[in-house]
């Protein structure tokens, strides 16, 4: 069936997929501090994470969709066995699983995304934005594992995101400096 997207109807369930679904506040170390997080899940399938970290706001785009969403909890039911936010359907090679196994599986895939974004900054410390590019650049998300840290290197690189750890010095520089 195709929808025109002039039609009301359409626009109306459009709109209702981007009304929020789920949120939860949450606590999750970064850097070895507990933050205070939000989780804002749509009826899209779209799972957000916001948190402030040394006086910034940042938001994290875990899934953009229903696919990208499907696509996690795929990853995760492989790496893990865990079968209780849905199995893996063997003909289809997708996902069955319930609305209520999502939304469990949503908070799961949060607090993942706060655990992963910690290590990351722990681990580089004042070098989390070129680990992030060099990251991105160099795999293929083939894990759970991957996914999600591919997924949070994507949105150090994008916010600009560096460790509280990180201070820099200007580099001084003028025009009268140029040799003749």
């Amino acid at each position: 069936m195709y929808y025109n997207v002039t039609d009301t109807n359409m626009m109306g369930e459009l709109a209702n997929l981007q009304e929020e679904r789920l949120s939860a506040n949450f606590t999750a170390p970064l850097a070895g501090r507990n933050i205070d997080c939000m989780l804002s899940l749509k009826h899209s399938w779209a799972l957000q994470v916001t948190f402030a970290y040394h006086g910034n706001a940042y938001a994290i785009d875990v899934t953009s969709n229903n696919a990208s969403f499907i696509k996690c909890l795929k990853y995760y039911i492989q790496q893990t066995g865990d079968v209780v936010y849905g199995i893996l359907d063997e003909v289809t090679q997708g996902v069955i699983t319930s609305t209520a196994q999502r939304d469990g599986f949503s908070r799961v895939l949060a607090a993942h995304a706060m655990s992963c974004l910690d290590a990351v900054v722990v681990v580089q410390g004042r070098h989390v934005l070129d680990y992030a590019v060099w990251y991105r650049e160099r795999t293929v998300p083939d894990t759970y594992s991957s996914l999600i840290q591919k997924m949070i290197c994507h949105f150090i690189v994008h916010e600009d995101f560096i460790s509280g750890t990180a201070s820099y010095e200007v580099t001084p520089w003028a025009p009268n400096q140029l040799p003749l």
